[in-house]
């Protein structure tokens, strides 16, 4: 059977440098990283394999498969956002480094002794948004490195293959149809892979240093933060000749 696509996809490759892939860890300390579950750790995979075979023309052998396949999604971290000067200054980085939102999220405890908040600021959908997404458990902490976990992906691939001839024994040719995600296929609400980049932005931040405090603003509650990743949600067809032997 065809393989189902690796839990690396299109959109998390790891990264070719060392100053980018020092800069894409979620971190409260950049040089003192500390251990955390990896970025690309799959907890839960559950799989399923149905097949059927029977001679259908003489001896020559038709078989149906099938594979089934769950998985939960891959881990992400809630970090600050805001102007890559005003974090590299507040967290002694360069700017470049700063620029990737890479300082783990601080939850306030709720009772405005340690957070400040710019005007405008939507409290009530951030206090929900916070009860919504499990961070009200790490009030008054950072809330720790992939601790948030994506979007459970689902998935079927089916396979057709007809024995066509048996030149010699031991030999055989087979025409063989592969259909990755057939749920996609059959209907485009299915089998899609949605995932939340490792990385994710909360609020921006800056520090009052007058009332030693962090100040957040740009909290956006309609900000949508799973993504799809077209390339591995779509179905594909292959029809192909094997020879064995």
């Amino acid at each position: 059977m065809m393989a189902w696509a690796p839990a690396v996809s299109q959109i998390e490759q790891p990264s070719t440098t060392a100053a980018s892939s020092y800069s894409r860890v979620a971190v409260v300390d950049p040089n003192n990283p500390g251990l955390a579950t990896s970025d690309y750790e799959c907890k839960h995979r559950v799989i399923g394999v149905i097949e059927y075979s029977q001679p259908l023309i003489g001896e020559l052998i038709s078989s149906v498969s099938m594979v089934l396949e769950s998985r939960s999604g891959l881990p992400y971290s809630y970090t600050f956002g805001g102007n890559k000067d005003t974090l590299g200054r507040m967290f002694g980085e360069d700017r470049s480094i700063a620029s990737s939102n890479h300082m783990l999220f601080y939850v306030p405890k709720g009772d405005g002794s340690d957070v400040s908040f710019a005007n405008g600021f939507d409290e009530a959908s951030f206090n929900k948004f916070l009860e919504d997404k499990g961070l009200s458990e790490y009030r008054g902490q950072i809330a720790p490195r992939n601790a948030f976990r994506g979007p459970w992906m689902h998935r079927v691939d089916l396979r057709f293959a007809q024995e066509l001839v048996r030149p010699w024994e031991g030999h055989k040719l087979r025409g063989v149809l592969d259909i990755a995600n057939l749920g996609n296929l059959l209907q485009p609400r299915w089998g899609r892979y949605e995932y939340v980049q490792s990385m994710q932005p909360i609020v921006d931040v800056t520090y009052d240093r007058a009332n030693g405090r962090y100040v957040y603003s740009n909290f956006d509650a309609a900000k949508k933060i799973v993504q799809l990743d077209n390339f591995a949600s779509v179905w594909r067809l292959q029809a192909s000749l094997v020879y064995e032997m």
